[in-house]
């Protein structure tokens, strides 16, 4: 245990659960406030303003696109005993595999099963925050890159190899999905999107000139679908330079989300852009809140 010395500025309101003796005790540190030079201090210091934006509830999930009703019904069909992992399990046939074949039966566990399941569900929280095209554009870009991804590799998969069996099972069902085409997808207007994200570009557009933000959301995907809705809407296309920061796990043990759509290369260079200008408005985790 150590000692540090901490300059803080508290203001004089309090702050409900917080307190400065709270803070020094957890931090266990010695914090001070300037008293004769405050005034000078506050000249300096850009103290942030606190507004609160009032938005309409979230779309009725059962007034959804087609698109997400369509991978609602492909999921719900999906047959456990057709699953390449159930089937594996089968030709296995020891008893710790049919105490697995039966934990999978019961619960519908498979990486098909779960992968599928990540993908509607996350749609449908697009759709709740960010509107239909939202929720569309997630789910045709997740579908046409896996896809892509597995007609890719078909040549060199091996033919009696679990994952490529499970890939090729997965990519057959998402071809049953009726997404959006990609090529006459329109560039959005206040109709397609949520009441929520209609009151953010309001929020943006009030401070346009020399305008630096970020947006944290929670989300990964929401990272990604939020920053193409910015870039394909017709009053924000054109205003903001923007950029995506999440967080990116290097452990062998982070099972891979198909749906996450953000690696580490499209974020390689957004921070040093972000101060130098070049991106104005950062679209993040709270892994950049964390970090800042």
């Amino acid at each position: 245990m150590f000692l540090c010395e901490y300059i803080l500025d508290f203001s004089s309101e309090r702050v409900p659960g917080c307190s400065w003796i709270r803070i020094c005790q957890f931090l266990t540190s010695l914090g001070r406030t300037p008293k004769i030079q405050r005034a000078e201090l506050r000249l300096q210091v850009k103290l942030p303003v606190l507004s609160h934006v009032f938005y309409n509830g979230s779309p009725d999930k059962d007034n959804s696109t087609r698109s997400i009703e369509s991978l609602g019904t492909v999921y719900s069909e999906l047959n456990i005993n057709e699953d390449p992992y159930v089937l594996s399990l089968l030709r296995e046939g020891s008893e710790k595999s049919l105490r697995k074949l039966e934990q999978a039966r019961l619960n519908l566990k498979s990486w098909a099963h779960d992968q599928m399941r990540g993908v509607y569900t996350t749609s449908l929280k697009i759709f709740k925050e960010l509107g239909g095209w939202a929720a569309d554009h997630y789910i045709s870009e997740v579908i046409s890159r896996f896809i892509t991804l597995a007609d890719t590799n078909t040549v060199q998969l091996r033919m009696f190899d679990l994952a490529s069996e499970e890939k090729r099972y997965l990519a057959n069902a998402f071809k049953q999905v009726e997404t959006m085409p990609r090529a006459t997808q329109p560039l959005i207007d206040n109709s397609s999107i949520s009441d929520k994200v209609s009151k953010l570009i309001e929020t943006l557009l009030e401070n346009v000139e020399k305008f630096s933000g970020i947006i944290f959301v929670e989300e990964r995907a929401m990272v990604w679908v939020l920053s193409h809705l910015l870039k394909a809407h017709r009053d924000t296309r054109h205003r903001f330079r923007i950029g995506t920061v999440v967080g990116i796990s290097t452990s062998s043990y982070r099972s891979q989300n198909i749906g996450d759509l953000l690696g580490a290369e499209s974020q390689k260079n957004t921070l040093s852009d972000f101060k130098t200008g070049a991106i104005n408005l950062v679209i993040a985790t709270n892994v950049l809140e964390e970090g800042m």
